[in-house]
């Protein structure tokens, strides 16, 4: 409960086995099987007896004691008790007194706890007080109260509770605990609802016990209750025939007068007119002396018209014989104990009624049945709120006028009457002042009092009770705690009605799901035993695999069957799994199932599991080949020849291919988040950033960016000429942008070489232009010579001595050796550019090749200065080309003998070295300008210093 005994209790001493079964703890593993909550049925019938045996027993503590103990035993609970608010004897008012208590025998009374009853008290706190003296109930879960209190709630074992308030004659008198020590119970609204009938109940029955014991007190001390005249009192003379009342008797029956005209005359008026038949019998045997005593309860009609129980006690008593007789009687007025018992009956017999209905209209019908039984109610009718289309509908009424009830069939949820009943709070009124309902139509003139009594249930408002009164301005307080406990009922059959339609609904949609899911679906016992499959699964399997487990149909393999029975076992323990599973069934086509297991949970505890199975064959065959494809495109986007770089649109680096981490020289570890634009230098960054951000404007196309030259700065200050482009691609993630990197230092290289070739190209066409007019020149020239020469000694040879004829002769011999050196170079030029020159070794005399090319040199050259030959070789046998050597060496020698002065001489040098042979030729010349030495190989190239002397440029070009 919320509040625990007060610090300082002393406990009674018990045994050690008394004492460990008190303050043992209630866990899952000591805990017994959880029952199922009790229904509603279940506690209209707790309800039933319990408010029997409050009509039954006069004895209120017997009766009290009776009544835990149905109530515990219709609502589960292990401990019920009754907590009485007397703050006069407590001294306190936050404090509330244990006066009774029923409890399962597991469990250690409260009451065995302490010396005395009064030293057992609870202290609530002030806010929960405020709650429960307003008429509502209370519940919790002892790990939802504050650290202290929680600890106590343990102490006694209390996992949850239930205080439903108590109230007599509309005052708050206590509350009925209840106590779960074996579960977190969460108490439903039927439940609340139900027990806080009983506790209505039990307020009626303490306010007739209250009756019966003021009735009884007075009977005791005749005198007090004459002299206090809280009883009528009456003296009816029979001699006389005359009547004398006290004061209290006149305002029972509203009388203006203090004696009565006639006595028998007087009590026809004041009897109701179905109990006179009786009081008259009565009256005429005490009368004839047949009857001294008379004891009994009647109706009385007062003055105003109302009607009155009474219970009367009276007496003949005479003075001797022949002496007045007279009548002494105590009257009292017993109306609200009556009021009190009929409400009981009223809602014991509802409440079986309803236990045992199934219609909502007729359970309805009941209900209006039992309202007009309720002392005062004329008329009454039942609304429903429509939240759909913002009305109250009347659903059903009885004795009200056709002609009121056109009018008020549906109302609004915006009026004031609508808005009145979606408070939830009743409404007890005169008619006089219900100016909201004369607005709507106009009511019976017979109406004197009208009530407006919302049921909820859930906390929300499902409708309302409205009745009318005849007798009353304002329905009575017993009548209103009646109308409560109906409405309450109320409440509980229309939320039972809805559940069960909801539930019949519910199955029909899953009957129609089940039916036409695509998957395979079915559903066993925590035991694997199968109780349910849709027709997908059981077109697998007959419908002979019923209750039965997975080892039991022969079509599935014992060791599938056993693994399915183990995985069962993991889902009842820690929850819902998903398994892969091939093909159960021999004989079916191979494929792979994707199932999803769960535990179908009643009161916290697994009960059921329940399969979705999906054939996920081609799922799977799809996932592989994705996979696939995936990979394909990973593989050309790693290692595709150009950088690739995905951009996000905050300009960070999200992904980069190996070919970009080439061109960066950076590790992709690095350059994933390092801004893009960083690695750019000034001032293609800016150009970077600008196409970058077009490219990312929402709504961009993604027509890729053109080609864009940058220049990349790597970390060792190294720079990287590059082309690249943007374009935009859209992921699930977000757009990116991505770059598309070419390395151009190669290109731009290859340009360039290609740059030179073409220069180079254009100085050999200019040189071969030159070299063409030189070859034709130097051909030109020694041909004249010759020409001439054969000229004179045609036309002059006879005349000619013969020195100048042997001059003449040696002219053209020279000039015709060096037309032949000419034709030789070119042609040796022809073949080495076009690779036709061929390497062909064999032995040669290198000394004697050296004479031979000197000799020859002299002959084309006999004005030319001196060659010395130095030879430092031992063995003058080499492997060479003959011919290739014979040219390099007439070349050489050449322009030696070209170029140089006339007395300066030109060497010519064989030197040993190691196993090779050098042959040097130097000479004292006009050398080559510096600038020039790396042309000297070049075709047809002539220094700028050559002067008038004859030439090709070929003749090193061969070497």
């Amino acid at each position: 409960m919320a509040a625990m005994p007060k610090a300082g209790v002393r406990k009674r001493r018990s045994s050690r086995k008394a004492q460990q079964r008190r303050v043992q703890p209630v866990t899952k593993e000591t805990m017994p099987p959880r029952v199922p909550q009790c229904q509603h049925g279940m506690m209209l019938a707790g309800l039933a007896n319990a408010i029997r045996q409050l009509l039954d027993i006069h004895d209120v503590d017997a009766s009290l004691n009776a009544t835990l103990e149905h109530l515990g035993k219709a609502s589960d609970v292990d401990r019920v008790v009754i907590l009485r608010y007397q703050p006069e004897l407590t001294g306190d008012l936050q404090t509330l007194r244990l006066t009774h208590e029923w409890c399962k025998p597991s469990l250690s009374p409260f009451l065995a706890m302490v010396a005395s009853p009064a030293q057992l008290s609870f202290k609530f706190r002030k806010n929960i007080l405020k709650k429960l003296m307003s008429g509502k109930p209370f519940s919790k879960l002892a790990r939802q109260l504050p650290p202290a209190k929680r600890k106590i709630a343990e102490s006694f074992g209390v996992r949850s509770f239930l205080l439903v308030p108590v109230l007599v004659n509309g005052k708050f008198w206590g509350l009925v605990g209840f106590d779960d020590c074996r579960h977190d119970r969460i108490w439903r609204a039927d439940e609340i609802s139900a027990l806080s009938a009983i506790a209505n109940a039990i307020g009626l029955a303490i306010q007739r016990h209250a009756f019966l014991q003021a009735l009884a007190e007075r009977e005791q001390s005749l005198q007090q209750v004459i002299q206090a005249a809280n009883d009528g009192i009456i003296e009816w003379n029979l001699n006389t025939d005359s009547v004398t009342y006290n004061e209290r008797l006149a305002q029972i029956l509203d009388l203006k007068e203090t004696r009565f005209l006639s006595g028998q005359n007087a009590f026809q008026k004041y009897v109701h007119p179905e109990d006179w038949p009786d009081i008259r019998k009565v009256l005429e045997q005490i009368k004839n002396g047949d009857r001294a005593h008379f004891e009994g309860e009647l109706r009385a009609i007062t003055e105003r018209g109302d009607t009155k129980w009474l219970f009367v006690r009276a007496i003949v008593a005479s003075t001797g014989q022949g002496a007045s007789r007279r009548l002494h009687g105590i009257i009292s007025d017993i109306t609200e104990r009556k009021r009190a018992e009929k409400a009981m009956q009223i809602q014991r017999d509802l409440a079986m009624t309803l236990s045992a209905v199934t219609r909502l209209e007729d359970a309805l019908e009941h209900v209006l049945k039992a309202v007009l039984d309720v002392e005062g109610i004329s008329g009454c009718g039942i609304y429903l709120v429509e939240e759909t289309c913002g009305k109250l509908r009347l659903i059903t009424q009885q004795r009200c006028p056709p002609s009121f009830v056109e009018r008020v069939k549906e109302l609004p949820l915006d009026s004031a009457i609508g808005q009145m009943v979606l408070t939830g709070q009743p409404v007890y009124t005169s008619l006089a002042d219900a100016h909201w309902l004369r607005a709507l139509a106009s009511p019976d003139p017979s109406w004197r009092g009208v009530a407006v009594v919302p049921f909820k249930y859930g906390g929300k408002v499902l409708g309302t009770l409205t009745a009318c009164s005849q007798s009353f301005e304002i329905i009575p307080p017993s009548s209103q705690l009646v109308l409560d406990g109906i409405v309450a009922a109320i409440g509980g059959v229309i939320a039972r009605t809805r559940i069960e339609q909801e539930l019949i609904r519910s199955q029909e949609l899953f009957t129609a799901f089940m039916e036409h899911l695509p998957a395979l679906a079915y559903i066993t016992d925590s035991q694997s035993r199968l109780l349910y499959g849709n027709p997908s699964f059981m077109r697998l399997f007959s419908k002979s695999a019923l209750g039965k487990t997975p080892l039991e149909p022969p079509s599935i393999p014992r060791d599938t069957a056993e693994r399915m029975l183990a995985q069962d076992q993991e889902v009842l323990k820690e929850g819902e799994k998903v398994f892969i599973r091939p093909q159960p069934v021999s004989g079916q086509p191979p494929a792979i199932f994707k199932e999803c297991r769960f535990p179908i949970r009643r009161e916290g505890m697994p009960v059921l599991l329940g399969s979705i199975v999906l054939d996920i064959t081609e799922q799977v065959q799809s996932q592989k080949a994705l996979e696939r494809r995936t990979k394909m495109f990973e593989d050309l986007f790693e290692f595709t020849p150009a950088g690739l770089v995905a951009i996000n649109p905050d300009g960070k680096i999200a992904r980069v291919n190996r070919r970009a981490e080439e061109i960066f020289g950076i590790p992709r570890e690095q350059l994933d988040g390092c801004p893009a634009e960083s690695l750019f230098k000034e001032p293609y960054k800016t150009n970077f950033e600008k196409s970058l951000r077009t490219v990312m404007q929402e709504g961009h196309s993604h027509k890729p960016t053109p080609f864009l030259e940058a220049v990349i700065i790597r970390e060792n200050g190294l720079e990287i000429p590059v082309e690249l482009m943007l374009t935009r691609i859209d992921t699930d993630e977000g757009p990116l942008a991505l770059s598309i990197i070419q390395d151009v230092s190669e290109h731009r290289r290859a340009v360039d070489q290609t740059l030179i070739a073409m220069e180079q190209q254009r100085e050999f066409r200019r040189l071969q232009s030159t070299f063409i007019s030189l070859v034709s020149h130097e051909f030109r020239t020694p041909l004249s010579a010759i020409l001439n020469a054969t000229e004179m000694l045609e036309d002059f040879y006879d005349r000619l001595d013969p020195a100048r004829r042997q001059a003449y002769f040696r002219m053209i011999k020279q000039e015709i050796s060096q037309f032949s050196k000419l034709m030789e170079e070119v042609i040796y030029l022809g073949c080495f550019e076009a690779g036709k020159v061929t390497f062909t070794p064999e032995p040669v005399r290198l000394r004697e090749l050296c004479k031979a090319a000197i000799a020859e040199a002299c002959m084309l050259f006999p004005d030319g200065p001196v060659i010395q030959f130095e030879c430092e070789i031992k063995d003058e046998w080499a492997m060479a080309d003959r011919n290739l050597l014979h040219s390099i060496l007439s070349n050489l020698l050449s322009n030696a003998m070209k170029y140089s002065p006339d007395k300066k001489p030109v060497i010519l040098r064989l030197k040993q070295n190691s196993k090779q042979i050098e042959l040097q030729v130097a000479d004292n010349g006009i050398g080559i300008p510096v600038n020039e030495q790396s042309r000297l190989f070049q075709a047809f190239f002539r220094a700028s210093n050559v002067g008038k002397v004859k030439g090709t440029g070929v003749g090193l070009r061969v070497v």
